[in-house]
């Protein structure tokens, strides 16, 4: 799993080395990532999916529109499309769907936001700190995550600036314990 630290490495470093949480937090949260589902989506799940009545005295819901339009269709794709749904299912996250939808929506009047509840069945967007499964993060977790990443790198140039410096003294004959701890206390500028 990502971590926060990383994921602020990866995305927003130089905001983050500018100390500017706000920003650093704006970029994880932002929906930039692209998620694709392939699942093939039949007719039956367009029914459970679209479930809004469009028509209170007829009973017509956005599902039936849908149905209704893409079966109507003299268009070959379009019709294949209907067949698909129909059958084994169809990819909405096909770039031919996906790019097809809207001027169908469009060109038979769905009603508003329609064909883009179908579209984020296969296609969306999330933020890089919900893609890694951290959900939102603030400012504050930002910061706190690069710092305890800074301590961390910290800790560790010490411990082979040490260790490297205790390494030389002990190869030197005569070395004793106490010059070799004296030796990695001086590398990382004691006395």
């Amino acid at each position: 799993m990502t971590t926060l630290n990383e994921l602020i490495q990866t995305h927003a470093a130089a905001a983050a080395t500018a100390a500017n949480w706000p920003a650093v937090a704006g970029v994880l949260n932002a929906k930039t990532v692209t998620i694709t589902d392939t699942t093939l989506r039949t007719a039956r799940w367009l029914m459970n999916q679209l479930t809004v009545v469009l028509n209170p005295a007829t009973g017509m819901t956005e599902s039936d529109v849908v149905l209704g339009t893409l079966q109507a269709a003299t268009v070959p794709r379009i019709k294949a499309a209907y067949d698909s749904l129909v059958s084994d299912g169809l990819d909405l996250s096909n770039s031919q769907i996906q790019a097809m939808l809207p001027a169908i929506s469009t060109g038979a009047s769905w009603p508003a936001g329609l064909a883009n509840k179908i579209m984020t069945a296969g296609v969306w967007l999330v933020s890089p700190a919900e893609n890694a499964g951290l959900g939102s993060v603030t400012a504050e977790q930002c910061s706190d995550a690069w710092n305890l990443g800074l301590k961390e790198v910290a800790v560790e140039f010490v411990r082979n600036t040490a260790a490297e410096a205790a390494q030389q003294e002990y190869r030197k004959s005569g070395s004793t314990p106490a010059s070799i701890i004296a030796a990695a206390i001086t590398s990382l500028g004691g006395a």
